[in-house]
C-alpha cells in the first residue's frame, strides 16, 4: 500500500508537470472549478430522453451497471460536449484540451443500515490519486437528483488540504441536479464520494472521465472499457488507443 500511494503521487506530479508544459493553451480563469475544484454547468435541453442500453450488470446488491449502446455513447458525447459547448467551456476555464476516455452509467440504491461500513459504490472519502491533477469527471444525470437522492458529496480543494480526520468531514458539497444540468469535478485534488439515496430513492447517472490532450477527442474504444473497472494511470492505460478528434 504504501508503494503504490509512492507510484501514485510520483505520477500525479511527473505527468501534471508534462501536461502544464506541453499541453496547456492558455492561463486558468478564476471560475469555480479552478477555485473551488467543481462547477455545475447549465445545458440548453435534458441531456437524457431516452436510454439505449447494451444491457444491465449487477455489480452488488446495491449497484447495477448500465452498458450503453456503442452510437449511442458518441451520440450523448456530442449533444454534452458539442451541442452544448461544453468542451469549449471546459477549456477557457482550464486552459486545456481533454480526450473523453472513459464512461460508466449506473444505477445505485439505498444501503441499509447494518452495512453502511461497506464499500459498494465509492461511498467512502477518497480522491482519485494514479490520476493528473489536471483530471476531470463529468457527471450527468439520468433522472433528476434531489437532495435525498445520494448525489456526490465533494470537498472543496482548500478543505481537502486542510482536512487529518475523514471521520469527521463537513462543509461539503452534495450534488442537486435537474435532467439539463451537469458537474464538473477534480477528483484528483478534491476529497469525493457518493452518496446513500435515502428510504425508495435511486440514483442514475453518467460518469465521465477526460484527461488533457493536444485537442478535445474521443476514445474508440470507449464501449469496450465499459466493462472494466475504471482505468487508473491514463497515460499508459490509454497509450495504444486510437481516438477520434471531436473539435
Amino acid at each position: 500500500m504504501i508503494l503504490y500511494k509512492f507510484i501514485a503521487i510520483l505520477y500525479c506530479k511527473l505527468i501534471t508537470f508534462y501536461e502544464k508544459l506541453f499541453l496547456k493553451k492558455h492561463i486558468q480563469s478564476k471560475d469555480p472549478l479552478n477555485i473551488d475544484g467543481y462547477q455545475k454547468f447549465q445545458c440548453k435541453h435534458e441531456l437524457i430522453e431516452k436510454l439505449e442500453l447494451n444491457e444491465t450488470v449487477k455489480v452488488n446488491n446495491y449497484l447495477e451497471k448500465l452498458v450503453l449502446k456503442e452510437l449511442y455513447i458518441f451520440s450523448i458525447i456530442e449533444k454534452i460536449f458539442i451541442e452544448n459547448n461544453l468542451s469549449n467551456k471546459i477549456s477557457k476555464i482550464t486552459g486545456y484540451n481533454y480526450s473523453i476516455d472513459f464512461i460508466t452509467a449506473y444505477r445505485t440504491y439505498p444501503i441499509l443500515e447494518k452495512e453502511k461500513g461497506g464499500n459498494f459504490y465509492a461511498n467512502k472519502w477518497h480522491i482519485d490519486k494514479p490520476f493528473s491533477s489536471n483530471n476531470l469527471k463529468v457527471i450527468v444525470p439520468i433522472k433528476p437528483i434531489s437532495i435525498k437522492g445520494g448525489g456526490i458529496k465533494i470537498l472543496s480543494k482548500e478543505n481537502t488540504k486542510k482536512i487529518s480526520n475523514l471521520k469527521n468531514v463537513n462543509n461539503f458539497y452534495t450534488m442537486e441536479s435537474n435532467l439539463n444540468e451537469i458537474l464538473v469535478f477534480n477528483p484528483n485534488q478534491c476529497y469525493h464520494k457518493a452518496g446513500n439515496p435515502e428510504n425508495d430513492q435511486i440514483r442514475e447517472q453518467i460518469i465521465i472521465q477526460l484527461n488533457p490532450a493536444n485537442n478535445w477527442s474521443t476514445n474508440l474504444n470507449i464501449f469496450k472499457k465499459q466493462y472494466l473497472r475504471e482505468p487508473k494511470f491514463p497515460i499508459f492505460s490509454y497509450f495504444f488507443d486510437k481516438r477520434k478528434i471531436i473539435c
